[in-house]
């Protein structure tokens, strides 16, 4: 589906001179009516002269939410989706292309009904939708279907509809109006939010509280247990001592928990009911902060989200200690004057995303930082001499055997088939490059595949197995261990050589010799 850009001139028709964001309750009728009008949304179902109390049909919502959604609502479907709906039917590519989209899902029998009145449930669970919203399994709102309930319950906290009485009755177009236009002024926040967090992310994979893998940070994937601990041993600067308690898989509010333990909480005074008070008090969330409307606490949180609240956890919440049961908030101590923090930025450049900062210097991410880290020095000189080194690494699962920290063999027959993965470790934050392959001209390879950033508090993915894999074109999965013994000029193994580089310039010369046993 071709993408139209409306959602930012929509929402500009809704901002006052102070950019300040206003509700479409705030409009008459005409207002929004006139702002959907002229960006498209009402064209073809419907006119001023439409009765504010008259119902919307499915097929006329279709057409809506397919446009709020940036879709193109007139390009002609290749297949048809409900029997209801067939080519001819003045509402066919409107339905098709929300129904392409995930929008709409019809009445489970293979068809849509495009002539019935569209719920105030079934509105709200397509503006969601539209959203890309999370929502609570366990949510509850009297008045809603069950299958509606979450849907129901993230369209009131998001501020697309008004709480009432009954979700199932139809909805007017006056509704679909202030809905409509409240999904383009939350669909903005959401955009400028996503924006501001690309600093933020930039600051936390310096800082080493968050990483990326393969050069990919990619943020619309949920943060993981691993991940969140990760991010509080960093800011603690020691182990988690509540690590224990973050779930498998955890939820906007074990994050939050764990966030405000970092400024100094204890633990068992942060419960599901006070988490995002707090959280507020101390200057992790503001009290208008649109992950508040569209994250619920029991839902995950994408990584993105997740880079945007560790860092201002980071930079603006106040500290907080206990004594004598009172909470006492440190206004002029931050959590990041208690972080241990690299000398130098960890230097991260991503590929899956644009516009996020790469830092060369402490000062650049913060004006404080490399003062902060100037204290945190002794005061005797000290000069860092140590060589970053393997300590392990494996391939197919199959360990190498590491010689002093730099060099290592494996040894394959060549019926165990392809290569496919490879892990390395490493005992501290280093960059690896590969500076030679036996029997292979690495100027026809991108330094993506030849350097990549290592980190001692994981075992890393080995991107040389990528770059064997080129090397052989037959094999869609790794590279065959018959064709990789071509490259093995000497019969003395396969030699690939590298360094290690750490953060103070300690450079390590490195090597891995890949032996393959020939089948008689």
């Amino acid at each position: 589906m071709k993408k139209k850009m409306i959602a930012s001139c929509m929402a500009a028709l809704l901002l006052g001179s102070t950019a300040s964001y206003v509700s479409a309750d705030e409009l008459t009728a005409q207002e929004k009516f006139n702002a959907l009008k002229a960006k498209g949304i009402f064209s073809g179902i419907g006119d001023e002269s439409m009765g504010l109390d008259q119902n919307m049909t499915r097929a006329q919502f279709a057409r809506v939410a397919g446009l709020l959604d940036g879709l193109d609502v007139d390009a002609t479907p290749s297949t048809q989706t409900f029997r209801d709906v067939a080519p001819g039917n003045w509402a066919y590519e409107e339905v098709e292309a929300a129904a392409n989209a995930g929008l709409i899902v019809g009445n489970g029998d293979g068809t849509f009904n495009p002539s019935g009145d569209i719920s105030v449930e079934q509105m709200s669970t397509v503006l969601v939708r539209v959203l890309r919203i999370e929502t609570d399994d366990s949510a509850k709102v009297d008045g809603a279907s069950d299958w509606a309930q979450k849907y129901v319950k993230a369209a009131i906290n998001a501020g697309l509809i008004s709480n009432g009485d009954d979700f199932t009755t139809p909805v007017v177009q006056e509704q679909v109006q202030s809905s409509a236009l409240n999904t383009v002024v939350v669909e903005d926040q959401i955009g400028d939010l996503q924006q501001e967090n690309k600093e933020k992310i930039g600051s936390v994979l310096a800082l080493g509280v968050m990483s990326a893998k393969d050069q990919k940070f990619n943020p619309d994937e949920y943060l993981t247990r691993e991940e969140l601990i990760e991010m509080t041993n960093a800011i603690l600067g020691e182990d988690n001592d509540s690590s224990s308690e973050i779930p498998e898989n955890p939820t906007f509010g074990d994050i939050l928990r764990s966030m405000l333990h970092a400024t100094g909480y204890p633990m068992d005074e942060l419960t599901e009911e006070n988490l995002v008070s707090l959280a507020i008090e101390v200057g992790i969330l503001d009290e208008d902060d649109v992950i508040i409307k569209i994250q619920p606490l029991n839902a995950p949180l994408k990584r993105t989200y997740a880079a945007g609240i560790s860092s201002d956890t980071i930079f603006e919440a106040k500290t907080v200690t206990v004594e004598d049961d009172k909470v006492i908030l440190h206004e002029d101590k931050k959590v990041v004057d208690n972080m241990t923090l690299p000398k130098t930025p960890i230097q991260v450049k991503l590929d899956d995303m644009e516009d996020v900062p790469f830092y060369t210097s402490l000062s650049d991410i913060n004006k404080t930082i490399a003062d902060i880290v100037k204290q945190q020095q002794p005061v005797y000189s000290y000069t860092d001499t140590t060589v970053p080194t393997i300590t392990y690494a494996s391939i197919n699962l199959k360990p190498v055997s590491i010689n002093l920290g730099k060099t290592g063999t494996i040894t394959f027959d060549v019926n165990d088939g392809n290569l496919t993965e490879g892990t390395i470790e490493v005992s501290e934050n280093s960059v690896l490059t590969v500076t030679a392959f036996e029997g292979v001209d690495l100027t026809n390879f991108s330094s993506s595949y030849l350097t990549q950033q290592l980190y001692a508090s994981q075992s890393n993915s080995l991107n040389i197995i990528d770059l064997l894999a080129q090397l052989d074109s037959d094999h869609t999965s790794g590279v065959s261990l018959s064709g990789l013994a071509n490259h093995d000029l000497n019969d003395d193994g396969i030699l690939i050589e590298g360094t290690l580089k750490d953060g103070a310039g300690n450079t390590q010369n490195i090597s891995i010799r890949i032996n393959i046993t020939l089948a008689p």
